[in-house]
């Protein structure tokens, strides 16, 4: 029995190294990105990133990144702001590491403006897994910054937090233990990122339930918190149908999604499609607006 037993775990051993090679060599895993705190006391990705982030057992997705210099995920650097300059706000939808950075939200944005007006900038600041605290947050330096056009992607979950996800932080990360060398290990990233952790480890009944219990939380903060917004001229907009009937002080756009299908299947963030859908719904407002 003992020998089975440790005949056994060479055996496991053995195939755990396996694993971890192959996903060294074959590019399978996603590469983790690692922040930093600005001097503005904001969480932000390592200036001068790149990479790929990739999602499925098959790298289904797999799409390249690029850090800017301030620690936003784009191709161009913020150094220039001007009253022209257009800032759009968000989560992981806006972040846009399910595809290529050239195809993100305010990426396909730009290429829409610049048919028009080659010398406008559009600078995005997604994040994921920010809420309504850092949209808060965000507004006040970006007016400071000499932004003149917002916009911000709402969900209902974003009015759940108690605080900020990223922003006002004292503290940058620091991967120590398991969290250093997950950073370091293929595999571990093959299954956290690829494979989804902790959809693995929950019933997709309960998440589901869950799910729908932090909207429903959600939608009843919402309009609370909407009123008390401070800045009216910021645009929000959304694809939630619960934002349809909202009436806030300030205007709410909702994403138009003519162009088919707008996620990835087995994933419900937008696609290319979805993300140029948001970027015309922005589009024709700035167009009325400017």
């Amino acid at each position: 029995m003992r020998r089975f037993v440790v005949q056994l775990l060479l055996f496991g051993a053995m195939l755990v190294v396996s694993a971890e090679l192959f996903l060294q060599v074959s590019g399978l895993a996603s590469d983790v990105m690692d922040r930093e705190l600005s001097t503005d006391q904001i969480l932000v990705f390592q200036p001068g990133a790149s990479g790929y982030r990739t999602r499925g057992m098959r790298a289904e997705v797999h799409a390249p990144y690029q850090i800017n210099a301030q620690g936003w995920n784009s191709r161009i650097d913020y150094d220039q702001v001007d009253s022209t300059t257009v800032a759009v706000v968000g989560d992981s939808y806006i972040a846009g590491f399910w595809n290529t950075v050239d195809s993100t939200v305010a990426a396909c944005l730009q290429y829409q403006i610049n048919e028009l007006a080659p010398n406008v900038e559009v600078h995005s600041y997604g994040h994921p897994g920010a809420n309504f605290h850092d949209y808060e947050n965000l507004t006040t330096y970006l007016r400071n910054r000499g932004y003149q056009y917002i916009y911000i992607y709402l969900g209902p979950k974003d009015f759940n937090a108690k605080k900020p996800a990223f922003t006002n932080r004292k503290k940058a990360d620091k991967r120590t233990g398991i969290r250093y060398w997950y950073r370091k290990s293929a595999l571990l990233k093959y299954i956290n990122v690829n494979l989804g952790l902790q959809e693995l480890l929950v019933a997709k009944t309960n998440r589901r339930a869950a799910g729908k219990k932090a909207i429903a939380s959600g939608r009843a903060k919402a309009l609370e918190r909407l009123e008390a917004f401070p800045d009216q001229e910021v645009v929000f907009f959304y694809q939630d149908e619960f934002f349809d009937t909202l009436a806030a002080p300030n205007q709410l756009l909702k994403v138009v999604h003519t162009l088919q299908p707008i996620d990835h299947g087995f994933n419900r963030h937008w696609n290319t499609n979805g993300n140029k859908n948001a970027a015309l719904t922005i589009f024709h407002h700035w167009q009325e607006n400017r």
